[in-house]
């Protein structure tokens, strides 16, 4: 299954994509926008595999409480569900094409960015540091020791699932889920003018969020979703794994 969600920027368009279990299965897609404006997505497959992502921009409500300002802030909270055995999970935020991409990472993000003599676009998300931290929070108890950091080593060092940020924006390799287990973390997408501020960081602070702000953002509340959505969040039309 590949789900792609695209977020226009000046500089051009960044894709947001989930892929996993690419074996060919028809998915089914749907989706509904929130009163909030955020519009909430649903891909699924007959055998009960489904991936979720709640769009919301989020610049207004960020500019409000920060001496920075964004141009645009966007962000997408994702969430893998499966009632079987999955492939590894591979999400990927990839930067405008025509522009190379910088790493600009730093504690707990893992961000990339794009520069012209107008903008600077920022695209980031959780680092392996905070992906360990959200294990058994958010995603799944069975990737402990299989993300983040073990006995004070990188797991990037030890297995293939990591957060790299490269020159065409930002690829997280996670493990396989196993039959009930749900995984959800999140992207996030910031532009402000070049020379906005001293050092360039508005963008860098701007995607430095988490997917319970972005939830928030989005009417829904800072919660994380259950098997049947997300708490006052409209079900979509029965066919996947949200349905009882």
């Amino acid at each position: 299954m590949l789900a792609v969600l695209q977020v226009s920027t000046p500089l051009g368009p960044v894709v947001v994509s989930i892929e996993v279990d690419t074996a060919g299965e028809p998915v089914h897609e749907q989706q509904a926008e929130l009163p909030s404006g955020a519009v909430l997505s649903r891909w699924w497959t007959d055998s009960r595999l489904e991936v979720r992502a709640l769009l919301v921009r989020y610049d207004d409500a960020w500019n409000a409480r920060q001496h920075f300002t964004a141009s645009g802030c966007w962000g997408v909270v994702w969430s893998v569900l499966t009632e079987r055995t999955t492939s590894p999970v591979l999400v990927r935020a990839a930067t405008p094409l025509g522009h190379v991409a910088f790493p600009n990472t730093g504690e707990c993000l893992e961000a990339t960015e794009v520069e012209s003599s107008s903008w600077i676009v920022t695209v980031g998300g959780p680092d392996d540091e905070l992906l360990a931290g959200r294990v058994g929070s958010g995603l799944p108890a069975s990737w402990a020791g299989k993300v983040g950091w073990r006995f004070g080593v990188p797991v990037a060092a030890q297995s293939p699932y990591s957060a790299t940020a490269g020159a065409d924006g930002v690829t997280w390799v996670l493990p396989p889920l196993e039959p009930r287990e749900r995984a959800t973390t999140h992207v996030a997408i910031a532009w402000a003018p070049t020379g906005a501020d001293d050092d360039g960081v508005t963008g860098w602070f701007a995607v430095d969020t988490c997917p319970g702000d972005l939830l928030e953002h989005a009417g829904v509340g800072p919660t994380r979703p259950h098997r049947h959505g997300w708490p006052h969040v409209p079900r979509l039309a029965v066919g996947g794994p949200s349905s009882p």
